[in-house]
């Protein structure tokens, strides 16, 4: 594929594009036995329902919490993740990986000006500190991606593709999550986050 083609998205079956991410360290402990116990445990032995759920129907099973699956760089809520969760910050952090967090929560204060929000508190590694008006999830990793852009990282935590009553992000190097979006085993919410 030349380098100015667009990106498009195309359709893995779930199990396959589970076994790529698997191989690229994105999803852990999740080989095919595994995933046949899930599919028995959560859906009755049925392929099918299994495929149905799709790539992150299946990861938010087998990783049953957020700060579970944030080990290996995935976390999801709700939209209104303030109701879920005291912690998105370390949450989103956590899935990051760094040995030193960008950025800790100090407060939260939720508001409903006619909205749902929450205004939190952050504090940033050098100490810093900065407030950010959250809709939702995305608002938080947002304030993430501007810092890891403005210190020249690669990673990225990338929106992928839910159904607007929950969000899911994984931390990904920005160049592995555009070749796993052209073999089609990352769906995401939108090929515009996969750019510098």
């Amino acid at each position: 594929m030349a380098s100015d083609s667009p990106v498009t998205q195309v359709y893995v079956a779930p199990r396959d594009a589970l076994r790529r991410l698997g191989s690229e360290g994105l999803v852990r402990g999740l080989d095919d036995a595994a995933l046949d116990r899930l599919r028995d445990d959560c859906w009755d032995g049925s392929e099918e329902q299994l495929e149905d759920a799709g790539v992150l129907g299946i990861l938010t099973f087998f990783y049953e919490t957020p700060d579970r699956g944030a080990k290996d760089g995935w976390v999801w809520h709700a939209t209104e993740f303030w109701h879920d969760t005291d912690d998105a910050v370390a949450e989103v952090a956590a899935a990051l990986r760094d040995d030193r967090p960008i950025f800790k929560q100090l407060a939260v204060e939720p508001v409903n000006d006619g909205e749902p929000a929450a205004i939190i508190e952050l504090e940033r590694d050098d100490g810093a500190r900065s407030r950010v008006a959250a809709r939702s999830l995305a608002d938080v990793a947002r304030a993430f991606n501007e810092e890891l852009r403005a210190r020249g990282r690669p990673k990225r935590l990338i929106a992928l593709e839910t159904n607007g009553d929950w969000e899911m992000f994984v931390a990904v190097d920005l160049r592995l999550a555009r070749k796993l979006v052209a073999e089609g085993v990352l769906p995401v919410a939108s090929l515009d986050d996969l750019s510098d």
